[in-house]
């Protein structure tokens, strides 16, 4: 009776070796595909001119204007950002605010943003600055002239 009983429990140990053996191992899941984050958002540049273009970007670059001249400012910018205040300062010789605008944008990478000031009298030659600044930090500037 003893080797029925060993040999009972030596074909159960085999059975159970050759059951767990032959099972099919389970895979890992894939790793989940993730979403890259937006960069944050950023000032990268600005342009001035005298005209736009259809798709509100400067026609030619200058940073030299005439005294009737409409003066075109065109921010550039990447990144995203739920809502950003960005404001155009414009001073003559860095003293006199000859204007100031803002407009709320919500970016999603690259963007363009178009300001511009006109003068209905002639404006005074000299020295001028736009100043750029995105939810009130300072972002860019830009100096040109008025002749």
């Amino acid at each position: 009776m003893r080797r029925t009983v060993t040999s009972g429990i030596v074909s159960l140990a085999l059975a159970s070796a050759l059951a767990f053996g032959c099972q099919k191992k389970t895979e890992a899941p894939p790793p989940a595909e993730t979403t890259p984050q937006p960069a944050p958002f950023r000032v990268t540049g600005v342009e001035l001119g005298k005209s736009l273009t259809a798709d509100k970007r400067i026609a030619a670059p200058t940073t030299n204007f005439g005294t009737k001249d409409t003066i075109y400012a065109v921010v550039a910018s990447e990144g995203a950002a739920k809502s950003v205040t960005m404001t155009a300062r414009w001073t003559y010789r860095d003293t006199i605010l000859v204007a100031s605008d803002s407009q709320m944008v919500a970016p999603t990478g690259p963007a363009w943003t178009e300001f511009h000031i006109l003068k209905p009298t002639r404006w005074p030659a000299g020295p001028y600055a736009i100043e750029v600044s995105t939810d009130g930090q300072s972002a860019e500037r830009k100096t040109f002239e008025v002749k």
